[in-house]
């Protein structure tokens, strides 16, 4: 087994995290959260906002801090800082900001300069686990950690429930190669329902970073009104895997319009793939679903002869915008 695939089956076992608060005593509880976080350190607050849809959870992918609703009640929020490495630039700006506005923070970290910044103010805040790779490598990719960073958060916000839930869950964690053949090295397009918009957007993310291979996603029925179209004329429709998503507990509307979208661009050459929610609930459908995609990009990485942990576009972007002019 290697490294990359002892990842992808021990990732069940990050939920076994006992996340500690520090400063635990400066933690508000709050009724609404506001996240500011990037790439791989946003995708366990998706998934939590995906499993519990009523949750007033904003989650921020950018420097400062999101423009809040007029008339939103500030001292009921917490804001949380999110950032795997601690390194992050606009993850640093949104905590930073947040704590010159006076606004309750805590912070999620496995350390660097928002680590540090969280104890200098003494805030509250948890560090993730320093892991190691089956390879002595130190550290896992932030994609590779959302456990983690889901139970930590879960944490923050009380929700106590869902971390006992994800602690007794079997997920299904057996390698699977058959999407990743149909995916191959066409360019797949993720259909969802809006329920679902942050599962689609989950492979999408996973695909390109660790299969270094273009993927995009979008929702129904929004889909239904402009993108479905551009495959009318069936000139590019063969570069493309149309990967639909599909859920039981989705609305039967949509699951008409799933089938007939399906049938149309069939018709028109277009290669079509189903992919099944499958779980008892939503907790497990959704980390199943994580699994899945997790088997899949890695095993187009593998097929092409491609580091799966490797993001070496992104270091080297890192690196130029930190050069000076």
């Amino acid at each position: 087994m290697t490294a990359f695939e002892k990842l992808i089956t021990d990732f069940p076992k990050q939920f076994a995290f006992e996340p500690r608060v520090e400063n635990a005593e400066r933690l508000v509880k709050a009724k609404s959260f506001v996240l500011g976080g990037m790439g791989g350190s946003h995708l366990a607050a998706d998934l939590i906002k995906t499993a519990e849809p009523t949750l007033d959870l904003i989650i921020h992918k950018n420097y400062d801090l999101p423009i809040l609703p007029v008339g939103a009640n500030l001292t009921e929020k917490l804001f949380i800082a999110v950032s795997y490495s601690g390194n992050t630039e606009e993850t640093l700006d949104f905590a930073e900001q947040a704590l010159v506005k006076k606004f309750a923070l805590a912070v999620i970290s496995k350390g660097g300069k928002l680590i540090a910044f969280a104890q200098k103010n003494n805030l509250p805040h948890i560090i993730l686990p320093e892991a190691r790779l089956a390879d002595g490598q130190v550290g896992l990719p932030p994609r590779m950690a959302t456990g983690f960073v889901m139970t930590a958060l879960l944490r923050l916000m009380g929700m106590e429930k869902q971390i006992s839930e994800l602690k007794t869950t079997n997920f299904s964690i057996a390698p699977d190669k058959k999407t990743a053949e149909i995916i191959g090295n066409k360019i797949p397009l993720f259909y969802a329902s809006e329920q679902n918009e942050a599962i689609a957007r989950f492979w999408k993310i996973i695909i390109n970073e660790t299969a270094k291979q273009p993927a995009f996603a979008n929702i129904f029925p929004e889909l239904n009104h402009n993108e479905m179209t551009s495959f009318s004329n069936g000139d590019r429709t063969g570069d493309f895997v149309f990967v639909f998503i599909k859920d039981e507990s989705d609305n039967q509307r949509i699951i008409k319009r799933m089938t007939v979208t399906k049938q149309m661009l069939a018709e028109l050459g277009g290669n079509v793939s189903e992919i099944n929610l499958n779980g008892d609930n939503r907790w497990e459908k959704i980390i199943n679903s994580a699994i899945l995609a997790h088997w899949t990009a890695y095993n187009i990485a593998r097929a092409k002869n491609l580091d799966p942990l490797a993001t070496p576009m992104i270091e080297k972007f890192k690196d130029l915008i930190k050069a000076k002019p």
